[in-house]
């Protein structure tokens, strides 16, 4: 009966999670074929347990960085939309001083267009990560010319530029460029980068958005005459609330990549980004499958 004690002691001590201990032998075979099953049952019930610990872990640090990314979430798009709603109230407050300018009250209202417009694509991108993380963003499928489509942007996200101070240049986008893709997200992810290249454009300086083709591919690329970043963070920079040295310094979620990088692999293309060969600014490389 010592066996049979040994296996009811060692059912209790599994049960009350105090350790297991090998089990004596016994001369019955019988005894020894029940001893060999609790063994082997025993080790399956550890060996699962030891797994449901580790996913325990696992989902557990997913939910930590998933609690952290939403504390800086939030962080950031306050800081992010405090801006042109502030721009906005101060300009409203300063043309209702003008009654009778009618030059300042223009200025003032074409100050408030365009934080609104800043202030709607920010909403945008943000509107779209969150679905595209849910896998609620599906894409049309349709003929796109990106080089008109890039001359649109251009001139849409002109007076954009115009304000900060920076002039935005086309160039190489006089052939199609044909893609098959939604137009509607291959403009916000342009829009995205040209809004990166404004930030870290100087006043006074040129921001250029120019065409590429090579065989199979077509792209854009956005070159702006900022500081540049670190070789260290080139990979970095398409991450999610990642930012450069540089970028922190002047502010921002650290997203407007991040959603540009999600729509072009959704099209099944490349971005990259490198700095000059001068050192004064940085590339941003938007290459797409070129339709036959």
């Amino acid at each position: 009966m010592k066996p049979l004690e040994a296996v009811a002691h060692a059912t209790q001590s599994i049960a009350r999670e105090d350790g297991r201990k090998p089990l004596p032998g016994s001369h019955l075979s019988e005894v020894r074929r029940l001893i060999d099953h609790f063994e082997n049952m025993a080790e399956a019930v550890e060996a699962k347990v030891a797994a449901r610990t580790r996913e325990l872990e696992r989902l557990n640090q997913k939910l930590t960085v998933t609690d952290q990314r939403r504390r800086l979430f939030l962080s950031k798009v306050s800081h992010e939309l405090r801006t042109p709603v502030t721009v906005m109230r101060g300009e409203a407050e300063v043309a209702l001083r003008f009654d009778d300018n009618i030059l300042a009250l223009r200025d003032a209202l074409h100050q408030i267009l365009d934080s609104n417009l800043f202030l709607e694509r920010r909403l945008d991108d943000l509107l779209t990560l969150a679905r595209a993380e849910d896998g609620a963003l599906p894409l049309r499928s349709s003929p796109v010319d990106l080089a008109h489509l890039a001359q649109q942007v251009g001139k849409s996200a002109a007076g954009f530029a115009s304000a900060s101070g920076v002039r935005l240049e086309l160039s190489s986008l006089d052939k199609p460029m044909p893609v098959i893709g939604d137009p509607d997200r291959l403009r916000q992810a342009m829009l995205a980068l040209i809004d990166n290249g404004v930030k870290f454009s100087p006043p006074g300086g040129t921001l250029r958005l120019s065409g590429t083709y090579e065989q199979g591919e077509v792209g854009i690329v956005v070159t702006d005459e900022g500081p540049g970043v670190a070789e260290s963070e080139l990979e970095r920079i398409f991450d999610p609330y990642a930012q450069g040295k540089a970028g922190r310094s002047l502010g921002g979620t650290g997203l407007g990549l991040s959603l540009a990088r999600w729509i072009v692999h959704a099209h099944a293309g490349g971005i990259s980004a490198f700095n000059r060969y001068d050192g004064e600014g940085l590339c941003v490389s938007l290459r797409l499958p070129a339709r036959a």
